[in-house]
């Protein structure tokens, strides 16, 4: 659809399609009219069969609520709710049909069109587009604004790290400010993990378009994973920087918002830790923006209330402990909500100090879950799904598996009787069509996604001690498709 709309002349959408410009465009949809099944049924339908086409991937699951919703948002089912013909929702002990917006199955009819507004089923909107949104509402050209931010002279962005919209919302006490802003939750996109977040924030694109598809990632050449976040080779053995090697304006050769934002006269102020100026991801995904050495969310409130002094201002800052405090003690304790109400308490403080028409909005990059000893399943411990892996990629709860030549119809047999129970475990051509990579993916992305893809649903995570111990030890995790880790706030408060 926004291929079509481009076509028509409609500014501000993608055309990934390629359509050229037409004044008039008809559009017809045939319930289950496949391409396999057209190609083998060329007598009965030689006009159609005559026509220039090519294959599209409806994405998953390939059923009609959820292929006429993707087709109305422009997005895939994981971001605009409608996953499938029926669903659980919670509350009812009968699945919901979202084609007759009513409880399915046996039993007495049950019209759920007063219970469950269909206004509130709206598509979840994702971390790709709050920066275009918030661009757009400081008045720059040019850009959608999916989120409908109302126009503000000043905008300031906090993103916490490991911050999630269900953990926000179990911990009310401990962040009593945040919870009190005006809230809705984002979808962060797959994988779940802050160098693909903090990319599609950076671009306005999702993982499969920006290609940075992880924390680390199998690339051509190398026998131990890039990591994404270090810009060097992953794990135990020699310190391999890679800046040299692997640039990051050729990792991510696309343009960034900030760059967009800088040519229009807007620069975007970036407030992070000291350690980022120059890095490899910085380079890749930041380019363009003004870069402010902050280590302490003491230093993002005192740079921040300075630079929004300015009539015009966006700044963005970026705080990291809460998620050390989630992986190391776990979501679950008391540090980790300690660090909670710092984070709550900064943020109420910054708010006081605003000037006036600030819009101030505070996300995260992820949720995270606990995983146990036993839940931490080592591939040291578990022969069967060692064999046939070159290389493991990705981190525990979403696992890019690289595999020996010939081996992956094997690998993925035994992944699937083995974990199949607790994660979802596709070949690479399945896991993009299934669409939790974005509508597009990149050749360039493609290749770092690995032959196999592991998603849990279930408490489980694939670690490697052999390889990254201080992982393995870890107490909380993020990455995967789950609510816990996949929703992030989008929290608002306007002086």
């Amino acid at each position: 659809m926004p291929s079509l709309l481009t076509s028509l002349g409609l500014a501000g959408l993608a055309n990934p399609l390629a359509l050229e410009p037409a004044p008039r465009v008809c559009l017809l949809l045939v319930d289950g009219l496949g391409w396999e099944l057209l190609e083998a049924n060329r007598p009965a339908a030689p006009f159609l069969n005559a026509m220039a086409g090519e294959p599209l991937s409806a994405g998953f699951p390939a059923t009609t609520a959820a292929s006429l919703s993707s087709l109305a948002t422009g997005l895939p089912p994981g971001e605009h709710g409608l996953v499938g013909y029926t669903m659980a929702l919670p509350g009812y002990d009968r699945a919901f049909n979202a084609l007759t917006w009513s409880l399915y199955g046996l039993g007495p009819r049950v019209e759920l069109l007063d219970e469950i507004e269909p206004e509130t089923m709206q598509p979840l909107r994702s971390l790709a587009e709050l920066v275009p949104s918030l661009l757009t509402s400081l008045g720059l050209a040019g850009l959608a604004n999916p989120l409908a931010l109302e126009p503000a002279p000043r905008v300031c962005l906090l993103l916490v790290d490991g911050l999630g919209w269900e953990l926000l919302e179990a911990n009310r006490p401990a962040a009593p400010f945040l919870n009190a802003m005006a809230g809705e939750p984002l979808s962060a996109g797959f994988p779940a993990t802050t160098a693909a977040s903090l990319s599609s924030l950076a671009t306005g694109l999702p993982p499969g378009e920006h290609g940075l598809v992880g924390y680390t990632m199998a690339l051509p050449g190398y026998d131990r994973a890039f990591n994404a976040l270090t810009w060097s080779l992953y794990g135990l053995g020699p310190r391999v920087e890679l800046l040299d090697e692997i640039e990051p304006e050729t990792m991510q050769p696309l343009k960034t918002l900030a760059e967009r934002a800088a040519a229009a006269g807007l620069p975007i102020h970036h407030l992070g830790p000291a350690f980022h100026a120059g890095s490899g991801l910085t380079r890749a995904i930041g380019r363009g923006e003004r870069f402010h050495a902050a280590d302490s969310l003491e230093a993002i409130t005192e740079m921040a209330i300075r630079l929004l002094g300015a009539p015009h201002a966006f700044v963005y800052a970026y705080h990291p402990r809460l998620d050390t405090a989630g992986h190391v003690s776990g979501v679950r304790s008391q540090a980790w909500r300690d660090e909670l109400t710092v984070v709550d308490r900064a943020v109420r403080l910054l708010a006081e100090q605003l000037p006036p028409a600030t819009l101030l909005v505070v996300t995260g990059d992820h949720g995270m879950v606990d995983l146990r000893p036993s839940e931490r399943l080592d591939l040291a411990d578990h022969p069967e799904l060692a064999s046939g892996v070159r290389l493991l990629a990705g981190e525990a709860r979403a696992r890019y598996v690289r595999t020996v030549a010939g081996a992956t119809a094997d690998v993925l047999t035994t992944w699937r009787s083995v974990i199949g129970d607790r994660m979802w475990i596709w070949g690479r051509e399945e896991a993009i069509a299934t669409g939790i990579f974005g509508p597009r993916v990149t050749e360039r992305a493609r290749e770092r996604i690995g032959d196999v893809v592991a998603a849990a649903y279930a408490r489980v995570g694939i670690v490697q001690r052999d390889v990254d111990p201080a992982q393995a030890r870890l107490n909380g995790h993020h990455g995967s498709l789950t609510p816990a880790e996949q929703l992030v706030p989008l929290l608002r408060y306007r002086t």
